[in-house]
């Protein structure tokens, strides 16, 4: 995966966002595992041969709607079988798109919580209290117990300290 250098701007929406995108994508990850685990699992009703089998009986008729022809180039019970392993690949396909995704954007995130790491203590605090727990400037400067003032020139020096090592890391 390739990281992209980030604006001040965009690192502020990833850090407000921070908490909430990791744990969502975290529950959807384990989802997704699940899902691929039930369907690795799962097991065909009726393979190939057993098909190509049955589709040379003629006359035979597989539940409501699906009937041997007995010529396996054209049977239907062959063609619904075909079809049915197409869906399944495109399903698993899909699941494991949206699995490398969500790996990569926890890379992503875990890149963000290495970079937060090296930003000097005092600043680090205001990326915590501020920007992470997404809270109001009240909210923070009554936690913090200082002025607005401070807080926004601090949240701003935090976020330049935080976006140069961020990008710097891009060179890792």
């Amino acid at each position: 995966m390739r990281f992209q250098m980030m604006s001040e701007k965009e690192m502020v929406e990833t850090l407000k966002y921070l908490r909430e995108n990791e744990e969502d994508d975290r529950i959807r990850l384990q989802v997704i595992e699940k899902n691929l685990d039930e369907t690795e699992n799962r097991q065909q009703l009726i393979t190939r041969e057993e098909a190509i089998l049955a589709a040379s009986m003629p006359g035979i008729q597989y539940g409501d709607k699906v009937m041997s022809s007995g010529d396996v180039n054209h049977d239907e019970l062959f063609r619904t079988l075909e079809k049915s392993n197409r869906i399944y690949h495109e399903a698993v396909d899909d699941l494991l798109s949206e699995k490398n995704e969500l790996e990569n954007n926890l890379q992503f995130y875990n890149r963000i919580h290495r970079c937060i790491n090296k930003v000097r203590r005092e600043l680090r605090v205001y990326l915590e209290e501020y920007y992470i727990a997404n809270v109001t400037a009240e909210e923070a400067c009554r936690k913090m117990s200082i002025s607005r003032a401070l807080l926004f020139r601090q949240a701003q020096r935090a976020i330049m300290a935080m976006t140069r090592i961020y990008n710097l890391s891009l060179d890792d």
